[in-house]
């Protein structure tokens, strides 16, 4: 696993918690709205102006630092592609600071571990199409995959959320089926930006028109806890 960003401190990323954020390189998804390119895949990583970030320093910032900081989000990429993860997260756990795991919900199994034996505090799981345009929107095939991950957390005691990125290429319509998919739950709408999108045709998109998500929130505001962010 490498680590491929840092970011010292947070107040927007971890609900209740001041946090750090590490970064993880490598992802299993190719999301055409993607902001983090150059954490996709080693090759990207390799071919920008990031450098690999060694453990032992974002370790003995968070000892300097523990007073400051409650907890620390760990996302990518995608961080569940790196079985290795448990070993950083226990480390992370065992200096006293909670844990955020965001993730795209490829890999239910090792979810389950995490959930099972209490090693994450918090998990925003990302939601990207519904369930037959994953191969197309995301390049994902393996939607039984997805629909574990989004089981075990709705039935898990460890606090959550869903988030739905609006972009363009979604319709209302799709977007409010996504969120039947999570009844009761607390669904977070992201708005598209398209200035940093990985894909450059995602990049001349307009973000989702103000009445299609106020559709969207009228919608769903008996199904879910729909809010925007």
């Amino acid at each position: 696993m490498k680590i491929g960003g840092f970011e010292a401190c947070t107040v927007t990323d971890f609900p209740n918690k001041v946090a750090s954020i590490i970064f993880t390189v490598g992802c299993n998804f190719r999301c055409p709205y993607c902001y983090n390119k150059d954490l996709l895949s080693e090759q990207n990583f390799s071919e920008s102006n990031r450098k690999e970030i060694p453990k032992q320093n974002i370790l003995d910032y968070l000892d300097k630092y523990k007073d400051m900081i409650d907890g620390v989000v760990l996302t990518g990429g995608e961080p569940l592609i790196h079985t290795n993860i448990v070993d950083l997260i226990t480390t992370i756990k065992w200096r006293g600071f909670s844990v955020k795991l965001d993730t795209n919900g490829s890999n239910p199994e090792l979810l389950n571990v995490l959930l099972l034996n209490e090693y994450v505090d918090y998990v925003a799981m990302d939601i990207k199409a519904p369930p037959h345009l994953y191969p197309e929107f995301v390049g994902y095939s393996n939607y039984e995959n997805i629909k574990k991950s989004i089981e075990l957390l709705k039935t898990t005691k460890v606090p959550h959320e869903f988030r739905i990125t609006l972009y363009s290429a979604l319709t209302k319509e799709m977007v409010v089926q996504m969120i039947k998919m999570v009844p009761g739950e607390t669904v977070y709408i992201q708005e598209f930006n398209p200035t940093h999108a990985q894909d450059a045709h995602a990049r001349t998109l307009a973000p989702m028109p103000k009445e299609d998500i106020d559709y969207i929130i009228n919608e769903t505001k008996d199904i879910a806890k729909v809010a925007v962010r």
